[in-house]
């Protein structure tokens, strides 16, 4: 009895003991990533409108005299404003918080994948998506995808936890989920694959650990409310925000993003996996489909692909004499024709109605899918679960017209997750026995490694230190400082109102000359704001009556009024 103790104890130590070695090399690793993607970051600066945006927030958070968007999403600007408040105003202050939480979300990513995988595969699957090309283009760039992704990815774990291991976990389940919302508010669709889990596996009516969670999430979103109440006499902005994209509006059309191709993910599919920018611009290195995609991607989709194949083929060959028996024959036809019906309900509906509608048939699908093959695939549960992750941004950000490569970082932790699945199903097909164990997997997974780590080296390579776009600005707003000293009295308007509220610490409006029918629209807007200047980021020369050139830095160009 001792002596079976003791095994079972050391058993327990040693497999904890390979887990905590495989989570402090991840760690390592994407630190090491993280590092040294800041100093890069650090030395190029800015470029994306969002991440200026994100900037201009933190120093109205941090009541430094700048007005922002205030409706946006307000997580990451606030935490920002904090270190801004202590004398740290600089991007790179962004850039790190950025940073520390994508190391924070890929530990959390190795932990999930480790309630299904073992440690090498779980190991495997957090360094694929850490080195993903879309990701790495993101890491400490100064966005909220990432952050997003990794609140996210601590909510599905403590779900998962809550309802294999203790209820409990439901007090930070919903905690994260509110800090996942508040610093992006599309992530709030991870509410569906939540409350799947939660329904297939029959825990629903932990109602009493469920409310005191909900609890702890409004509090923390209570104080956010009231800022949004103060701000913008509505405590609930986001609101507007999600029903617009929810069907798809006209105005989208003017957005540079517009893109209304519902394949544009998977067309650039291979990209965001593992690929090089052709010109070496960072504007590549920012949307990895403008690129050429490596070897590494499509070793990884045959993976993917010959993996599903096998584990479908096993589902099927499992269920071929249990399903269609006498006593269940009718019920389980039903099953099948109901899943038959709603596949070809979702494929026929997809794209032509509001995303939230194909968000709900997916997850009927996957409950009937659920229903009808949990006897017959260990841990389904888990599978449908990460799938249903995988389609709910997939048919969000599909459906929704404006459309940008940085956004499937939010299908990249479940798509690694499925690339780990078809991993698991090939090295069941292959074994290679060593002490009558199957070492296949920890063959494959050790290969992917090192060909993920050395295309993610070469990757950094690419990366430009620094990007004619962003120093253009960057000059511009100083030569404007020494130009006009008072130019925090001025009225400063321009096409990049973000950039420049950021570069000159002061709040410049937004209007787009390419907006306008005519030039004298454009004028008259401009002379609606009593508009000292006007601030230009373009090759081609604008005419504006009653504004002047003063001033060409490269590609930026600065217009003052006209003296009467």
């Amino acid at each position: 009895m001792n002596f079976f103790k003791l095994n079972g104890f050391k058993s327990y130590i040693m497999t904890n003991l390979v887990s905590c070695i495989f989570l402090i090399i991840l760690t390592i690793i994407t630190t090491a990533i993280t590092y040294y993607k800041v100093i890069i970051q650090a030395e190029l600066g800015v470029l994306h409108w969002d991440t200026f945006v994100y900037l201009v927030n933190a120093l109205r958070f941090a009541d430094m005299g700048v007005v922002g968007q205030m409706h946006l999403a307000p997580l990451i600007p606030f935490l920002t404003s904090l270190f801004f408040r202590l004398g740290y105003v600089s991007e790179t202050t962004l850039f790190i918080l950025d940073g520390v939480l994508f190391v924070i979300g890929v530990i959390g990513l190795y932990l999930l994948f480790k309630l299904r995988y073992n440690e090498i595969q779980s190991f495997t699957g957090a360094v694929m998506f850490a080195t993903f090309s879309v990701v790495l283009a993101w890491v400490a760039a100064g966005g909220i995808v990432i952050a997003s992704v990794t609140f996210s990815i601590w909510t599905l774990y403590f779900t998962i936890l809550a309802v294999k291991k203790d209820p409990k976990y439901f007090y930070l389940a919903f905690p994260a989920f509110t800090l996942a919302f508040l610093t992006r508010y599309t992530a709030g669709l991870i509410i569906f694959p939540m409350i799947f889990y939660v329904l297939v596996n029959g825990k629903f009516l932990k109602i009493k650990e469920m409310i005191i969670g909900a609890l702890a999430g409004f509090i923390i979103f209570l104080p956010f409310a009231l800022v949004f109440y103060y701000k913008l006499g509505n405590p609930f902005p986001f609101i507007g925000q999600l029903s617009s994209t929810a069907t798809e509006s006209a105005a989208m059309a003017q957005d540079i993003g517009y893109n209304p191709n519902t394949l544009y993910y998977i067309k650039n599919l291979l990209n965001y996996v593992s690929s090089y920018p052709v010109h070496g611009s960072y504007y590549e290195i920012l949307n990895p489909s403008q690129g050429v995609a490596s070897y590494i991607s499509y070793i990884i989709i045959m993976i993917l692909i010959i993996g599903l194949i096998f584990y479908i083929y096993n589902i099927i060959k499992n269920a071929k004499n249990k399903y269609f028996n006498k006593t269940n024959y009718r019920i389980n036809v039903f099953k099948l024709l109901l899943l038959a019906i709603l596949v070809v309900v979702f494929i026929l509906s997809f794209a032509k109605t509001s995303y939230i509608i194909s968000e709900v048939i997916f997850f009927v699908i996957s409950y009937t899918a659920y229903m009808s093959f949990k006897d017959f695939q260990i841990k389904i549960d888990m599978d449908l679960f990460f799938l249903m992750w995988f389609m709910v941004y997939f048919i969000a950000h599909s459906v929704i017209p404006i459309k940008d490569d940085r956004y499937f970082i939010t299908m990249a932790p479940a798509f690694a997750y499925l690339v780990l699945l078809g991993l698991n199903e090939i090295s069941e097909k292959l074994r290679i026995s060593y002490k009558n164990k199957n070492v296949t997997s920890y063959i494959l997974s050790l290969i992917l490694v090192v060909m993920v780590l050395s295309s993610a080296s070469a990757y950094f390579t690419k990366i430009p230190h620094e990007d004619p776009w962003i120093i253009s600005e960057k000059s511009a707003s100083e030569w404007l400082k020494n130009y006009d000293p008072s130019y925090k009295d001025k009225i400063i308007v321009s096409d990049r109102g973000p950039v420049f509220s950021w570069y000159l610490k002061k709040s410049v409006t937004t209007r787009i000359y390419r907006y306008s029918k005519s030039p004298e629209e454009f004028s008259n807007i401009l002379e609606s704001y009593n508009a000292n200047y006007y601030i230009y980021t373009g090759s081609e020369a604008l005419d504006i009556p009653g504004y002047h050139k003063i001033k060409t830095i490269r590609i930026v160009v600065i217009y003052e009024k006209n003296s009467d």
